[in-house]
């Protein structure tokens, strides 16, 4: 297990794509932070959503570091050599999943740093501001469990489809447009009756876990997820599970 820890930890390193994936991350976080500092004035709501400003590209860069994870290995031909030098597949797939949630987990507490750093510069005043104060911390907490749960779809979708393309649109495409396409059409007075569906898409309900209000008041009649943060947060983690343990199962009987 050690030696597949070893190769993934260099792939990660020797690849162009990690450190632009992972700059922009602190960039675009800095940025949003910077906006939302900008409109902080004693609002612990907004301090809350400036020092979770990592929870909204961040996720589906990092997201795009765990498809590349297997997507460069089957794209370049290096799955064969790799699975040669390292023939159990279920440590290249865990030492994989290791280092490339590992990596997601440390952006993701360094994407809260830059924004609290830049929300401390730029704010006028964050005079009985906390991060702690109401829901702040569930916020900052779900934020970087969000982003690493997307993470780890980035990965199984990689590893389910092995092609980056394909991998690259599905990871993109659900989320931004077909779960927003499937919750505008339940909103169709002729569709009332299974409007509570829903609340269950995985990518919608995952962003529960990052919002500040702790559950719906309307009974889901509103736009998107009106679960509880635990109850969106529990949905998104097994559908990330699901799809990463289908994708480890097909890896260890398909061929190379």
């Amino acid at each position: 297990m050690s030696g597949a820890l070893r190769y993934e930890w260099l792939r990660l390193r020797t690849v162009r794509s990690t450190y632009i994936l992972v700059v922009l991350c602190l960039v675009f976080t800095g940025l949003v932070a910077w906006g939302s500092a900008n409109n902080l004035d004693r609002d612990q709501v907004t301090y809350a959503q400036a020092l979770a400003s990592g929870s909204s590209l961040p996720p589906l860069l990092l997201g795009i570091v765990g498809v590349f994870a297997f997507g460069h290995e089957y794209r370049f031909g290096m799955i064969r050599p790799t699975l040669t030098a390292l023939p159990r597949r279920s440590q290249v797939a865990a030492a994989k999943v290791v280092m490339v949630l590992g990596l997601t987990l440390v952006t993701a507490v360094a994407c809260v740093g830059v924004a609290y750093v830049v929300t401390s510069v730029v704010a006028k005043d964050t005079t009985g501001l906390s991060l702690t104060g109401g829901h702040t911390e569930r916020v900052v907490l779900g934020a970087i469990a969000w982003t690493v749960l997307f993470a780890m779809v980035g990965i199984g979708y990689g590893l389910l489809f092995r092609n980056v393309p394909a991998a690259l649109g599905i990871l993109i495409v659900v989320p931004l447009v077909v779960e927003n396409i499937v919750l505008g059409l339940l909103q169709i007075d002729a569709l009332k009756s299974i409007r509570g569906i829903g609340d269950y898409l995985p990518f919608s309900a995952g962003t529960r876990m990052f919002s500040w209000d702790s559950a719906s008041a309307d009974g889901g009649t509103q736009f998107g997820s009106q679960l509880s943060p635990l109850a969106g947060g529990l949905t998104f983690t097994a559908f990330a599970v699901i799809i990463l343990a289908l994708a480890w199962v097909l890896f260890e009987k398909r061929d190379a």
